[in-house]
This record gives structure tokens, C-alpha cells and sequence, in this order.
């Protein structure tokens, strides 16, 4: 059984260097395009994450969307999510010719600055929204000693290949799951460290409003920003067009009162986390990842009642 799973590993592996070895090949905005027709048809054969994804729009946008919106909007996400894995073939290459300014738009760098200037760890989060290895690309560049929160792949050898390909860019890649002793070590070295932040995060997670409905959401980055007195810097990447070009935006960054009660902060700031990636999902809710069952039953741990003032921010 283990020879055939090594056996299944390698072919993956395979077949995803030789796809990404093809679209190389293509000029970047032929190869992007082409993913508009893929995308249609896994809109049409992924019947399962098509009704999570309906479910979800459903759920949010109410009557505001008729059932042919709807439908246009989700395929727009399949299109988008194919163009996310295109671009990762493409991006390092592109900015190695044309420069990360002839590929991204940063916005807010005022921002970044105002946060490096603090002198403690800054936590970026972003989230499954647009393209995030944009934020990673614009990292060093920016003055960021970066380093990223990401989960183990299934297979290996795709696990090792993108390691390396994004390792181009950030200090280091720290596992999810049994990352948090890194995850604060960096930090307090005075590092930056870059989270996905809008997935569900289950039944150690804590709930709070996310696009108008109860959600459970990761609590850890406002538990470690209210004890070390870290700063949380959103920053998102939206693909602009197909050529590919990126606006990068950085708001100012959250701040915790460390005179505040403990709980009581992490409650607010995590609220304010889910209330900026709320405001840019439907900014640009066709980048945003729809696929996800975000909202779920399952009973995470209940915001408390002292934490419903505005958030504190950075100012340039």
C-alpha cells in the first residue's frame, strides 16, 4: 500500500511540473484566459463545492442577487481559483522580468512603514481573496523580514516543491498545525508573519459576525496581539487584469490595548480581523473563495458583550 501511494505521489507530482512547465511556455495573459473555459467547465462537473459556494451566496447576499446572478457570480469563482494556480507558475517569473512594480500596485505602503516603526512583530493576514502570494512577493521588498503560516500538502513531493518555489520570496514557511512556538518566536524577533485568516476554524475557534452571520473564527493571532503587543496588518492582493497586474492593499494596522482585559481584547480584535476581510470580500466578492463552507453549526467559543468598540488603528 505504501509503494502504491509513493507510486500515486510521483505521478501527481509529474503531472503538476509538466502542466506548469507548459503554461510557461504561453504568453501569461493567453494562458490566463484559457482558464476562463476550464473554469466553466469545473463550475459544471464540481457539483459539490458548486452548492456549498450557491449556499454561501445565498446565505449573504439574500434577495439582493437573483438565481442568475448567483450562478454568474459562483462561476466567476471557479474561473478565479483556476487563475490562482496559474499565476503561482507565473508570478515568479514575471517579476524576475518586468520588476514587482510592473506587476503590482501597492497601495498603503504608509501603512507598513507606520507598523515596522512600532519596533514589535507584525502579524499580516490577508485572505483566500484574490491572489495572497502577492502580499508574500511584496514582503522583503517592503522592508518585511517575512515569514508564512501555511498547511501541509498531501502529497510530499508537491509539499517540497512549493516550499521551495515559495521560498523565493519569505524568511520561512511555518507549518499550521504545530507552528505556534515559531509563529512567536519570529515575532518577538521583531519579524513579520503572514496568516490566512477566513476559513472556518471550528470548535476551538470563536464566533463572530462574518458578512452578517455567526462564524467561527481563529482566535490565536488577537490572543498573541493582546499579550505581546504585536500589531495586525491587512494587507490583500486583487488581480486588476489579465496581463497579470495586481493592486496590493495594506490598511492600517490593528493595534491592541494592552491595558484592556485580556479576553476582552482578544474578542475585539478578532471581530475587527473578520470585519476588514468582510469589507474587501465584497469589494471584489468574485476573488473571494465561495467554495469554503465557511458558516457551519458546530459551537465555538461565543464573543463576549465588552468588545463592541471600534477597533484601535495605526495612523500614518
Amino acid at each position: 500500500m505504501a509503494e502504491k501511494s509513493e507510486l500515486l505521489a510521483s505521478v501527481e507530482y509529474g503531472a503538476l511540473r509538466a502542466a506548469l512547465g507548459v503554461l510557461r511556455l504561453l504568453p501569461p495573459r493567453w494562458a490566463l484566459r484559457a482558464t476562463d473555459r476550464l473554469g466553466d467547465v469545473a463550475y459544471l462537473l464540481d457539483r459539490r463545492h458548486r452548492d456549498v459556494a450557491l449556499a454561501n451566496v445565498a446565505r449573504v447576499y439574500g434577495g439582493e442577487k437573483t438565481a442568475p446572478e448567483a450562478r454568474a457570480l459562483v462561476r466567476r469563482v471557479f474561473r478565479h481559483f483556476l487563475k490562482v494556480g496559474v499565476e503561482f507558475a507565473l508570478l515568479p517569473d514575471l517579476i524576475a522580468r518586468r520588476g514587482l512594480d510592473g506587476v503590482v500596485d501597492i497601495h498603503g505602503r504608509e501603512h507598513v512603514d507606520a507598523a515596522l516603526a512600532r519596533g514589535t512583530g507584525v502579524l499580516v493576514f490577508t485572505a483566500h481573496l484574490g491572489n495572497w502570494e502577492v502580499v508574500a512577493a511584496a514582503g522583503e521588498p517592503l522592508g518585511m523580514r517575512l515569514h508564512v503560516v501555511g498547511r501541509a500538502m498531501d502529497n510530499p513531493k508537491i509539499d517540497a516543491f512549493l516550499l521551495r518555489e515559495r521560498s523565493r520570496w519569505v524568511r520561512s514557511i511555518i507549518p499550521k498545525d504545530g507552528g505556534l512556538p515559531k509563529i512567536v518566536r519570529a515575532l518577538r524577533d521583531g519579524d513579520c508573519v503572514a496568516m490566512l485568516l477566513d476559513q472556518h476554524a471550528g470548535r476551538q475557534g470563536m464566533v463572530v459576525d462574518f458578512l452578517g452571520h455567526p462564524a467561527s473564527a481563529f482566535r490565536a493571532p488577537a490572543e498573541l496581539a493582546a499579550r505581546f503587543g504585536f500589531a495586525l496588518l491587512p494587507g490583500f492582493g486583487i488581480r486588476v487584469d489579465d496581463s497579470p497586474k495586481y493592486r496590493l492593499d495594506f490598511e492600517p494596522a490593528l493595534l491592541p490595548d494592552t491595558e484592556a482585559p485580556r479576553e476582552a481584547e482578544v474578542t475585539r480584535l478578532t471581530q475587527a480581523i473578520a470585519d476588514v476581510i468582510a469589507k474587501h470580500v465584497r469589494r471584489t466578492p468574485d476573488q473571494w473563495n465561495w467554495l469554503h463552507r465557511r458558516w457551519r453549526a458546530e459551537r465555538a467559543r461565543p464573543a463576549a458583550d465588552a468588545t463592541a468598540a471600534a477597533p484601535r488603528t495605526e495612523t500614518a
